[in-house]
């Protein structure tokens, strides 16, 4: 008994620290935009570095969200042949771009702590085969990882999966998907359903102008597990899993019915009837009950519904409920996806209505504009921490305290738009803007340098704190003297100076390697605003010039090679 109690305990532990490290997919874990991460900041500015571990810039137009596991961040985007490619995020137009000039699809692989690039892959490169709504990218889904692989959904371009390391495994044409206006075929948005994986299945949702249908590929080899045929209009939310106590359901938000189906096997388990056209918020799961949102036009309400029915289980002409429709919150939002928080369900609209509920019964709590007048928003929010977070279109994310009363803690400038859904993991937070990723999150305390100190320590400590702006850090790191709270900044910078003189010269003649990686790794780094040429990394480390920092305003702005006599 005490065995089975210990192993019980263990496997939560093992859970809670498996959800605080990884965000696998679209929204996190089943997409409920939960982590369990602690010490996040409420306060942070990416343009000045406060609170900002590291920020790298990540080329193209895309507008998928971040996914992290273990000590890996994947991204991808688009990458056009064509400057200046046209983006409104403001846009709620019926129209589209063409954008008929040659595009390379890829995926990146970034180092957790650092923001290092540790691979890039281009999936596929060619003439987009669809437009895409002005406000959009041709690379909107979200990818997703079991640990094992990364799945990359790029629609019509392809479904691609690679190892971690990024060797492509297998890839797979999922046809011609034309998601846009319902009956307009000209009016095409581009593909946004994102990819799940349940056990060793990649499960896409394919809802488009015609032909409709949900697909499962082994997640091992890419051969197609099951395809089921459905008779739905073009929709743009990704699936996810509910696991009840007698069978595990596979629920899709569609514009003519709200469904379930058997993951193993695709087989329809239930429906309940919409006929509301364009859905773009994924489904979300708490507890027994699971809510599905968006539709034209803005503001139709979040129906709740309670899983596990068969067959038809839509209202009939004068019920308000069954045994299977709960309730229907009054208001929710056209695209992003509402979040369940504790006893709340918080919906915030595109034009920054942000609304709490009661999550059981759909009661309204309270309602308030977020944000100065103006203020919208694409991504969804995500919470950790006893914080709610809501990235703007405008580029500022917005902190909110949970509970019955709205309470705004912070508002943070990211200095560029921001449409994809943030990530939490490892507690930090994983923002996606216009142009770069950016992590968020306390400052973490460095080991110092020591002559006994592994190589890979050292380079990976030394290239974070320099990617984080944090010359500080960076200095202290070198010498165990150097602290923020101890001394003033004009200061810092003259011990700096002399720490690394004195602490740098004699580490890296003994270990000449890691003078030469963190050279390379910081040398084109995106906070460099003005450096002394390096050349001469590669191969020849007695002859590669050491480096000291010259810091304004605590931004690292030179780089200098150290005397010829202290080489």
């Amino acid at each position: 008994m005490k065995k089975s109690l210990l192993f019980a305990v263990l496997c939560l532990c093992s859970f809670d620290l498996a959800q605080a490290q990884n965000w696998p997919s679209f929204r996190g874990p089943n997409a409920t935009g939960i982590s369990n991460s602690t010490n996040l900041p409420a306060n942070w500015d990416a343009e000045k570095s406060q609170n900002t571990r590291w920020k790298t810039p990540i080329p193209g137009l895309s507008h998928a969200s971040p996914i992290v596991w273990g000590d890996r961040v994947f991204v991808t985007t688009t990458v056009s042949s064509q400057a200046n490619l046209k983006f409104d995020p403001k846009s709620d137009a019926i129209d589209h771009r063409a954008d008929l000039v040659r595009h390379s699809y890829r995926i990146f692989c970034l180092d957790k702590n650092t923001g290092r690039i540790l691979w890039e892959r281009t999936a596929y490169e060619g003439v987009p085969k669809i437009k895409r709504h002005p406000k959009a990218s041709h690379a909107n889904a979200t990818p997703a990882t079991d640990g094992r692989y990364v799945v990359a959904n790029f629609g019509n371009e392809g479904l691609y999966c690679y190892d971690l390391d990024g060797k492509l495994i297998w890839k797979q044409t999922l046809g011609f998907l034309d998601p846009g206006l319902k009956g307009e075929p000209d009016e095409q948005w581009s593909y946004a359903s994102s990819p799940i994986i349940y056990r060793d299945l990649v499960i896409v949702q394919c809802d488009i102008q015609k032909d409709s249908f949900l697909a499962a590929f082994n997640v091992r080899d890419g051969r197609q597990a099951w395809r089921v045929a459905r008779e739905e209009w073009p929709s743009w939310a990704t699936p996810v899993i509910y696991e009840g106590k007698n069978r595990t359901e596979l629920i899709t938000n569609s514009p003519r019915h709200l469904r379930a189906h058997d993951p193993l096997t695709g087989k329809e388990l239930w429906r309940f009837r919409e006929e509301i056209e364009v859905k773009s918020p994924t489904p979300v799961v708490a507890g027994d009950l699971v809510y599905f949102s968006g539709g034209y036009p803005l503001g139709r309400p979040i129906n709740i519904l309670r899983p596990g029915g068969n067959g038809d289980i839509s209202l009939k002409q004068g019920e308000t409920k069954n045994d299977f429709f709960v309730a229907a919150a009054r208001s929710g939002p056209y695209t992003p996806t509402p979040i369940v928080v504790g006893e709340y369900l918080y919906s915030c609209n595109d034009r920054g209505l942000l609304i709490c509920y009661n999550a059981r019964t759909g009661e309204q709590i309270y309602q308030t504009r977020v944000g100065e007048k103006g203020a919208t928003f694409s991504a969804s929010p995500v919470a950790a921490d006893g914080k709610l977070f809501l990235a703007s279109e405008d580029g500022d994310v917005y902190v909110v305290k949970p509970g019955p009363k709205y309470e705004l803690l912070a508002v943070n400038p990211m200095g560029e738009v921001c449409m994809a859904t943030p990530a939490i993991a490892d507690n930090t937070i994983f923002v996606r803007t216009q142009n770069h990723l950016v992590a968020i999150g306390q400052p973490r305390k460095t080991a110092q340098l020591s002559p006994n100190q592994a190589p890979g320590q050292v380079i990976d400590a030394m290239t974070a704190a320099w990617n984080a702006h944090d010359a500080v850090q960076f200095a202290s790191f070198l010498h165990p003297e150097i602290e923020l709270k101890d001394v003033g900044r004009s200061e810092v910078i003259r011990r700096g100076r002399q720490a690394f003189l004195e602490s740098a010269a004699g580490y890296f003649r003994k270990h000449p390697k890691v003078r030469v990686e963190i050279l390379k790794r910081i040398a084109d780094g995106p906070f460099v605003i003005d450096q002394e040429k390096l050349s001469g990394l590669e191969g020849q480390p007695d002859k590669v010039q050491t480096v000291i920092l010259e810091v304004r305003d605590g931004l690292v702005v030179r780089l200098w090679g150290l005397p010829e006599d202290l080489k």
